[in-house]
This record gives C-alpha cells, structure tokens and sequence, in this order.
C-alpha cells in the first residue's frame, strides 16, 4: 500500500515565507545577519539568537547598526578594505576578522557574507554568517612558533660555528694591528678584513632575530629575488660547506605580500629538507622568476594569472610517489626519531595557502626534489612621502645622544664630532628632557637608545619628543627590543637604524634627516 503524503498543519499553512525563514534562523546554531544595502550604512534590519549568543549583545543593541561595530582598534585594516570591495562589487566572501564581544573580549570571526538576489535579479539584502574560530587560531599560532623554534634549532648550530669562525678572524686581526713592525698595506687588509667581518656577523643576527620575533608582522610588499639573495649566506651557514648552493635569480621585480619572516622560515625549512635528503653532501638550487600562469600539474588545470615561483632544488634521495601525499601534513616526517618533527613542510604550505597560492612537488626517487612555491604577484607599494620641516639655520648642527652604554657613547660621540658636529651626551630619558628644557640652543636632532634604565624607554621618548617639540627630528637605535616587535608602538615621527650601525650609515641617515626632516621610516643596516 502506497504512503499518504504527510500534510502541513493548519497553522503552518498559515505562516508566511518569511516568517518561516526567521524561525529556521533563529533556530540555527551559526549566528547570521541579514542587512540592508539600499538604506544608509547599511544597517542591520535581522540577527539570529545565535548572533546575539555569539557577540553578546541584546537584539536591540543590534537591530540598525552597521556590522562595523564589532570592530576593535586591533582589527586589520586590510580585512576591513577587503569587506568593503565585496559589499561595492557585491561578491561573495569569506574572511577571518578580529571582532570584540559586548564584554570587551576579542575573537576571530569567521564571517561568510553573500548578496541574495530576489526572481527578478534584483538585490535585496546581504546575509552574514558568523562562526567564533579563536580556539583554532590559538592553536595555528601556537604551532607556527613551534616552526619558529624547529627553524632556529636548524639555525643554532651552524650559526654557533660560524660565529667562532668571525669572532677567530677578528681578534687574529686586532693582535695583528698591534705590532708596531706592521707594514701600512698588511694594517689596510687587517682593518678590511675586520669591517667585512663585522658586517658578516651583523646581517646573521638579524637573520635570528627576526626568526626569534613573537610578534606576527604587518604582511608587506617585498622582492622575494632580492630577500632569497640576502638570505643565501645565511642557508650556506645551515646546510654546511659540503652542500653547493646555486641561486638562479631573475633581473625582474618579483614582488609579493607576505610575511617576510614566514618567507624565510619557508626557506631554511626547504633547505633542510633537501640537506638531509642528501645526507649532508649534495647541491641545492633556488631560483626566482615571474610567470604569466601556473602550468598544469598532477590533475590541476592550468591557472592563468601573474605570479612569483620560488623553487628549491635537490640532488639527494627523492620521495617515493606514495608518500607526496603525506608529506605536508603536520608532524607527518621519514626522519629518524629525534631527526626532525615534520612540521617544516606543513609551515610552507601553510604560509603559501596563507598568501593566496600553492606548493607543487616534484621528485624522483634517486635522483632528487623540487619544491615550488607559486606566490601572487603584487604590485610594489610607493613609498611614504616623507614629511618636509622648515631649513635650519646654517653652521654647526647640535645633536643630543642618548646611551647608557659608556663605550657606544664615547666611540659614538668621537666619530660624530671629528665630523664637525656638537654632541651632548645623557645617559635615560628624563636626562634627554631635561638637557633639551634647559638648553639655551636648540638641538638639530636626537639619537636615542631604544633600552635605557628608568621609567621610559626610547619609544616612549619619540612619542614624547613629538609631542613637545613636533619639529625636532629623532633617531632611534636598538640591537633587538620586544618594544619594535610590536609594530602599532612605531607610529610617531622618527627613523630606526638597527644595530651594530656602521659610521658611514649613521651620518648619513642623520646628514638626511636634519636636511629633511622625520618621517616613520626603518633604516637598512
């Protein structure tokens, strides 16, 4: 016997379309919204129990306002740019934003939000979909710093040793400059010798420091051709001097927008994978060029826009077929035990999702590995105009130095005034305040330390500086501080020059500065 056709309840036949609508809403578990784009600001007109549960606010508190106002200080203004284009062009999207709760709590909002069309094509509102995600972003950036760390244990070592190597040919090169029976030309090449060691040791502890930062950065518009260039020495350092590396570079700008520092990490994670493919003896080649499209591969079509291909070559050992599947899953590793926690792979990929493109894999086995990153090309960003003050008068220009290292502070002072400029020297902050209130000539800059005893560091000093004196230009200097990992602590107007500083970089950064004026800037070594 056929079954009856279940019929609808009276009242049910009763309710309207919408009301059924607004009640499967306010049933549902994931918090939604619905707004209005033909009104002003596009206001709220519907929002789920759900969201109320969600952010915390009443349906009254809600019921009117633009979205925007679950945005905190914190939020990217990036993300907020992207919601506006799709709302303008309106397109479908989904993004994670940083929001903030009734309570003042911040969470990661992962927002899905569409236009809905009624029969005739025409728009009628914009619905939101809203899922609370801060636990899984805890836990991804708990786990990118644990790429972090695996990449600076890769890095310690080596750095270690080469550290010994630098620090032997100085101090071989000082005993040296020390006998009186030195000839002018052996003095030249030991004093040569010295900078180009100095200079060498510099650019690894930057390398480390920027690994070591806690802070995520402000993703940013960079060369990846050049940055793999500045980044060579550093992976020679890593794989050992039994492993050639080539870099094939191309001549073209290769912008891309990311995270320099994830940049890197990706890179030594590769590196040290085709390092102990090869068992410690090998070659590794890294190329970097443009591409009009991204070719077909493995069952992926081919893809036609611009890009970045970042590609890592080895000789070692390869990867059988029926792991390339597996390789990119977190803690997923062919290592020994003790040899490796298999998270560098799921960091590259990771980053690489994160910036918009994808890895490709190519190997065979016996004979070695490419890993390519496709990276979007992004168009380079103008640099910030910088700020013009009012000419100086001529004559001898004062500086005002804060350092309470005794022998930065003398060395310093001496080179800037055999320089023909007039330097006062203080040791904290309030000295600095006081020295400039009590002057009866105006400084024509001042150059701080970023870490300094007493109640303000160097940062705080600028943001003061600003404030009181607008048009004084201000210099800041640190080997490494938590202050500058945190990037909101740098709006104000003055430079950074990183140390160690050579005197060249140092005067003429100040020679610019006094001609020009301040401007939120950071100086290369």
């Amino acid at each position: 016997m056929l079954s009856q056709p279940i019929q609808p309840e009276p009242e049910v036949e009763r309710r309207s379309g919408a009301d059924i609508f607004l009640a499967a809403m306010n049933t549902s578990g994931i918090a939604t919204v619905l707004t209005d784009p033909h009104r002003p600001d596009h206001p709220i007109v519907f929002a789920n129990e759900a969201f109320s549960k969600l952010t915390g606010f009443a349906s009254d508190e809600i019921i009117g306002r633009n979205c925007r106002f679950l945005q905190a200080p914190e939020t990217d203004p990036a993300a907020i740019r992207t919601l506006r284009e799709a709302l303008a062009t309106r397109r479908p999207i989904s993004i994670e934003i940083l929001n903030r709760k009734r309570d003042g709590t911040l969470f990661w909002n992962a927002l899905c939000l569409g236009p809905v069309f009624d029969a005739d094509g025409e728009l009628r509102h914009f619905v939101g979909n809203q899922v609370d995600v801060s636990q899984r972003r805890t836990a991804e950036q708990a786990l990118h710093q644990l790429q972090k760390m695996e990449a600076i244990g890769q890095l310690t070592g080596g750095v270690a040793h080469d550290f010994n190597n630098l620090l032997t040919v100085i101090m071989g090169s000082v005993e040296a400059l020390r006998r009186k029976s030195l000839s002018q030309e052996s003095r030249s090449r030991y004093i040569d010798a010295i900078g180009t060691t100095a200079d060498r040791a510099a650019r690894l502890t930057g390398q480390l420091l920027a690994f070591a930062r806690k802070q995520p950065v402000e993703p940013t518009v960079f060369d990846a051709a050049v940055q793999v260039r500045r980044t060579a020495d550093m992976l020679q350092t890593i794989v050992g001097s039994q492993i050639e590396i080539t870099t094939e570079l191309t001549s073209d700008r290769c912008f891309v927008r990311g995270d320099i520092s994830q940049f890197e990490t990706a890179l030594v994670n590769l590196a040290v994978n085709g390092r102990d493919a090869m068992n410690g003896q090998g070659h590794l080649t890294i190329s970097v060029r443009q591409m009009s499209d991204v070719p077909e591969w493995g069952g992926h079509v081919a893809v036609s826009r611009d890009v970045i291909a970042v590609a890592v070559s080895d000789t070692g050992t390869g990867i059988p077929s029926g792991q390339l599947d597996q390789i990119f899953q977190p803690l997923y590793t062919t290592k020994a035990v003790g040899a490796g926690t298999g998270l560098g792979l799921s960091q590259v990929q990771g980053f690489v999702t994160q910036m918009g493109g994808e890895v490709r894999v190519e190997s065979e086995v016996d004979r070695g590995t490419t890993f390519t990153l496709f990276l979007p090309y992004a168009q380079a960003e103008p640099m910030a105009t910088m700020a013009r003050i009012q000419a100086r008068p001529t004559g001898q220009r004062r500086l005002l130095m804060v350092e309470h290292h005794v022998q930065i502070a003398e060395i310093t002072s001496e080179i800037l005034e055999d320089l023909g400029y007039e330097v006062r020297s203080v040791t904290n902050a309030a000295a600095a305040l006081a020295a400039i209130e009590g002057s009866e000539r105006d400084f024509d800059l001042v150059f701080s330390d970023v870490l300094m005893p007493g109640h303000m560091n160097g940062v705080d000093l600028a943001h003061e500086l600003n404030r009181r004196w607008p048009g004084l230009p201000v210099l800041l200097t640190t080997g490494y501080s938590n202050v500058l990992a945190r990037q909101e602590e740098l709006s104000g107007d003055f430079r950074i020059l990183r140390k160690p500083y050579s005197a060249e970089a140092l005067t003429s950064l100040i020679g610019d500065m006094i001609r020009i004026g301040p401007t939120v800037a950071e100086s290369a070594v």
